[in-house]
């Protein structure tokens, strides 16, 4: 074991139960389950994270009320049958590579739907979780008797399926954490009013699950330190709530987090715009009031900085969940001390919460294209007859074909026109708050070199080198080409397209417009990293809004940024005209023109096409070869890096 995660790799007992390390991977949704049933995709995800080493896991919430969450889904509903069994499947999995595992619960209570099955959502008080939400009914108080006897046969089946013991959801704006809050209780009752009677349903749950799984299985509770809406759960109160808690000898440990839904799904799962282990100094105030360990979370990335809390004593477990989704293996490289091994999280979202968000996409990660597909990474196998190939472009497609194609024993050569690997993420990361994309870059780097790649940089590639090379497979990952806006012909010296903007070492001035057809990252981020510069910046777009195709909650965070620097974002407008120093739009709404005068510049993003250059030209000459990226198809980070695996999996 690395001398220098001595703290991390530590065992740390949770009442009868001893956990090998103190890295924990921490609930969430994965949408993997199969007719609402645990089955072996499931399995196979916490299997992975548990051979790689991780010391604790909490699986997904089950919902312990009947109508919970949704009738239909990819959600796991333990009242189905099968429940259990496909349960005790992944506890045995878990169990088998020497991790211990718990079983998390909880109810949504005003946050749940009630649109599939037409029941009343429950709640404590008659307030709707967001303006225009759905009306709950305020629970009486056969309600609640019947919500606590429904965490306590949750409970058991828990014990019943093997699992180590449970977690009980006190946060991000769930049942338990609408009774803890004044901001969603209302009540006038003994549930209600005072810190002691909003305690109280929580309380009596902890006492029910606590009787339902004996004296030996772990309870712990997810606390929520700071909710940020009007009237919700402060740090003053999260201290006396696990003061409660903690007097009830009841509860094994606290794991502290904040935000809710209600405060924006951001301060729940937050994107890479945030800064590491936020949440940690939390944690570390209710560690000095109680006495069980105490859990960290907030974008903890990576094993240094895992290390320093649990080694400065701001916690005893640290919750790195997003980091091994990137990389399942982190906690043994890190043990091993093979950190340029790991694969670390840059707080994308695109592939886990935010894939979720967009329709209930199975869970994935934007850079490891096996997270959520463990079954299918698991059948990628050794080339039966290795061969000579030749991947030309270095980009996330290119490189991660290259990887794969290397992994699998081949002997490959990468060529890349530009001065380092990386494609689009080179010019991306030089916007405000996406530094972190030179994880990408470094990645694909480290792993070349350490599987023999031969990397030729600043080599632009024409189709007689490739035919001359003499390779058995040729993969074309030469990326895109920004699409044009057809009015910028008319004042080219004007107009500039927003890749060209984020990458060029030129002044664009102080009056900047930027107009988006596409409603992807790139425009707005051109925007903001101007504005950052000082300029005055105002974005159109035809559409309602801009970068609805980003996820939900990078974009809540970009939006708010460009608000901060006072950046105009102006929906249903079209641009008409652009003149020297002038651009008119048409507002689409009121059907008059806009002009926009004294324009130093515009910026404009439409969107990109495949670069066929090399494409038609092998073609022509009768060469075969696979695309992959956005040659084939202008995709997200995501779907470049997928496709680069899947390429050199057919390899």
């Amino acid at each position: 074991m690395s001398a220098q995660f001595a703290h991390l790799f530590s065992p740390i007992q949770l009442r009868t139960v001893e956990i090998r390390n103190r890295i924990v991977f921490s609930a969430h949704l994965t949408a993997l389950s199969e007719n609402q049933l645990p089955g072996e995709r499931l399995a196979a995800y916490y299997r992975a994270r548990a051979q790689g080493g991780v010391g604790l896991i909490v699986v997904e919430a089950a919902y312990v009320y009947p109508t919970e969450p949704f009738t239909t889904g990819p959600f796991s509903s333990l009242h189905k049958p099968g429940w259990l069994e496909g349960s005790m499947r992944i506890v045995d999995g878990v169990h088998t590579h020497g991790a211990k595992i718990l079983q998390q619960l909880s109810d949504g209570g005003r946050q749940r739907s009630g649109w599939n099955d037409l029941l009343p959502n429950w709640a404590p008080s008659a307030i709707p979780w967001h303006a225009g939400g759905e009306l709950p009914r305020p629970m009486n108080r056969k309600d609640i008797r019947l919500m606590v006897e429904a965490f306590a046969q949750a409970a058991k089946l828990a014990r019943q399926a093997g699992y180590d013991g449970v977690e009980v959801h006190g946060a991000h704006g769930y049942l338990i954490n609408q009774f803890m809050s004044r901001a969603s209780n209302q009540r006038e009752d003994e549930y209600g009013g005072s810190i002691e009677n909003r305690a109280r349903f929580p309380l009596e749950v902890i006492a029910a699950v606590r009787k339902a799984i004996g004296e030996d299985l772990v309870l712990g509770f997810r606390l929520e330190a700071e909710e940020y809406v009007p009237n919700g759960i402060t740090m003053d109160e999260a201290r006396r709530f696990a003061i409660m808690l903690d007097q009830t000898h009841q509860v094994d440990y606290f794991n502290v987090t904040c935000g809710s839904y209600a405060s924006g799904q951001s301060r729940v799962v937050m994107p890479m715009y945030y800064p590491s282990a936020v949440y940690a100094p939390f944690a570390c105030e209710i560690k000095q009031l109680v006495h069980v360990p105490v859990s960290a979370v907030g974008r903890i990335t990576d094993p240094a900085t895992a290390e320093s809390i649990i080694a400065d004593g701001s916690a005893d477990m640290v919750v790195m969940t997003r980091a091994m989704l990137a990389d399942p293996d982190m906690p043994n490289k890190a043990r091993e001390g093979n950190l340029e091994d790991i694969r670390y999280c840059m707080g994308a979202n695109e592939g886990c919460i935010g894939r979720i968000h967009k329709g209930f996409y199975r869970i994935g990660c934007v850079f490891n294209p096996d997270t959520g597909e463990e079954l299918s990474a698991q059948e990628r196998t050794p080339a039966a007859s290795p061969r000579k190939v030749l991947v030309v472009g270095g980009g996330p497609a290119g490189c991660e074909t290259a990887r794969i194609a290397a992994l699998r024993g081949h002997t490959v050569t990468l060529w890349e026109r530009g001065r380092e690997l990386g494609g689009q993420t080179v010019i991306a990361r030089n916007a405000p708050g996406r530094s972190e994309l030179h994880e990408v870059s470094r990645f694909h780097e480290h792993w070349l070199k350490k599987l023999g790649v031969a990397v030729r940089l600043g080599f632009e590639a024409t189709a007689e080198d490739i035919c001359s090379f003499g390779a058995n497979q040729i993969v074309l990952a030469v990326g895109s080409v920004p699409a044009m806006l057809p009015l910028a012909k008319e004042c080219p010296e004007l107009a500039i397209n927003a890749r060209n903007a984020l990458s060029w070492q030129v002044d664009l001035g102080k009056n900047i417009v930027v107009y988006l057809e596409d409603r992807y990252l790139q425009g707005l981020t051109a925007a903001h990293h101007w504005a950052s510069r000082g300029a005055r910046v105002a974005v159109f777009t035809p559409y309602l809004s801009a970068g609805t195709d980003v996820d939900t909650l990078t974009r809540e965070v970009l939006m708010q940024r460009l608000a901060d620097a006072n950046v105009r974002v102006i929906g249903r407008h079209r641009l008409r005209e652009i003149r020297a120093n002038q651009v008119v739009f048409t507002d689409l709404n009121l059907k008059t023109d806009v002009t926009i005068s004294e324009v130093s510049a515009l910026i404009y993003d439409c969107g990109s096409h495949p670069d066929r250059s090399l494409e038609d030209q092998l073609t022509e000459l009768g060469v075969d070869f696979f695309l992959a990226g956005d040659c084939a198809t202008p995709r997200h980070l995501i779907g470049a890096i997928r496709d680069g695996a899947r390429i050199g999996g057919r390899l």
